[in-house]
């Protein structure tokens, strides 16, 4: 089976340079290559480094450290930065070593300060996120290590489909929006029902990524693919948690109503 990601952030043709670029699949032998718990270890470390930032965005909000001018500012320029390293990261993934911990800190900084001011919106939205987000990581992880979800290549062209299709749509619709063409993306059944289908898709990518750091830690995938998975999962996580994120505010803005 091939590797590949249907992430968004990432290309599909990375797990297949690091396959056929493989000392296994050379014939050579090489003591470097990647291992599934060297996977593990580095994403562990990713999101330590995530959470760490994140945490220290957290407390200039809530200490009052720094003026919400500012830390909506360093989220901003942070969110920024970590978008840059992605694309980075996709198109030179020989650099992730270097680059995964560089938009695990950004991506945490950014996160922080949005999380934060959506808990001051939303007393309580923030750990039913978190909760929601890693219990889904650990689910999916179980189902798939047990072989109740097997990731097969009908369920992998199902995803990259319709992961295709959804962020084509959610560019036509900021298309339409620049051109003046009312969308109900804040509120609303619409916004919602895209915030669903955002967080079913990032839990099918994650099913994936699984996949993916398996069958290329059997290829024999060299060294630094440990740290490009990594960074493959923490942008799925991100990616569920910000849509878990949107969901409950949309139901808690509901609520309020």
């Amino acid at each position: 089976m091939q590797a590949g990601s249907s992430n968004p952030m990432l290309n599909h043709g990375r797990f297949q340079e690091a396959e056929y670029s493989s000392p296994m699949r050379r014939g050579g032998v090489d003591s470097g290559k990647m291992t599934v718990s060297g996977a593990v270890d580095k994403t562990a470390l990713t999101l330590v480094l995530a959470m760490t930032a994140a945490a220290f965005t957290w407390s200039q909000v809530y200490t009052g450290a720094m003026a919400g001018a500012a830390v909506m500012t360093m989220t901003q320029v942070s969110g920024i930065v970590g978008i840059v390293v992605a694309l980075g990261t996709m198109f030179m993934p020989h650099w992730s070593p270097v680059t995964a911990p560089v938009y695990a800190i950004a991506k945490g900084l950014a996160l922080g300060g949005m999380s934060a001011f959506m808990e001051l919106m939303y007393p309580g939205i923030v750990v039913q996120a978190l909760v929601a987000t890693f219990g889904t990581l650990f689910a999916l992880l179980a189902a798939f290590k047990t072989k109740i979800i097997s990731v097969t290549e009908g369920f992998r062209s199902m995803v990259y489909m319709a992961t295709g299709g959804f962020f084509l749509g959610m560019l036509a619709m900021m298309l339409l929006r620049l051109c003046g063409v009312p969308v109900p993306m804040a509120s609303g059944p619409l916004a919602l029902g895209v915030g669903l289908v955002s967080t079913a898709l990032a839990a099918f990518n994650l099913l994936i990524d699984f996949d993916d750091i398996r069958s290329t830690a059997w290829q024999g995938a060299p060294k630094w693919m440990e740290w490009y998975s990594a960074f493959s999962l923490l942008v799925t996580l991100v990616w569920m948690y910000t849509s878990i994120l949107r969901v409950l505010s949309l139901l808690a803005g509901g609520r309020d109503d």
